[in-house]
């Protein structure tokens, strides 16, 4: 899936909405769809930048100690 092709179809008002269960890059970081009105992001994509967060917190931990 092009995710800057869906935002600028969302944009240009080509899609009223979208609804998604996975992004180009996972864990996702960084997509031009995050905050978007239009756009329903179920808990595969969520749970993915959660464990993200989490391993990045645990190394950080595990590093310091």
């Amino acid at each position: 899936m092009d995710e800057a092709a869906l935002a600028h179809a969302l944009d240009a008002g080509q899609l009223a909405g979208a609804a998604l269960d996975v992004l180009e890059k996972e864990p996702p970081t960084g997509s031009p769809l995050f905050g978007r009105d239009n756009l329903i992001l179920t808990h595969a994509v969520l749970l993915g930048r959660a464990l993200e967060e989490l391993q990045t917190k645990a190394a950080k931990k595990s590093f310091a100690s």
